[in-house]
């Protein structure tokens, strides 16, 4: 798909309006590590909160149907090179630690994880 014709699922900001912007695919679920899963659902509950994030289904999903967040919901360090165009493996949204903490708390204290 053409850059210009992507558009942010959280606010729909496109490239067209905003060249200097850039698009980051929802995390894959791979082999459904704690920590990956943890950052999926983070990241789809913060673009989609009136859906079920718990759904694997629903992650694999987002991630295989091309879903974006862009680059004006990370922080400056959560990008691994200055142009933003990767975003570290480890990245979740600005303003999402009540979520994480939430996921955390009904994981309980064995399935801590860090993001």
């Amino acid at each position: 798909m053409c850059d210009q014709y992507r558009k942010c699922v959280k606010c729909g900001v496109s490239a067209a309006q905003d060249p200097f912007i850039t698009f980051h695919r929802f995390p894959k679920i791979g082999n459904g590590k704690p920590e990956t899963v943890l950052r999926s659902r983070i990241w789809a509950e913060f673009s989609f909160p009136n859906q079920n994030s718990a759904d694997i289904n629903f992650l694999k999903k987002l991630h295989s149907s091309h879903k974006m967040i862009c680059s004006r919901h990370f922080a400056e360090f959560a990008f691994s090179n200055i142009n933003k165009m990767r975003i570290n493996k480890f990245a979740i949204p600005i303003d999402t630690e009540h979520i994480l903490q939430r996921l955390q708390d009904e994981a309980g204290p064995t399935h801590h994880v860090e993001v």
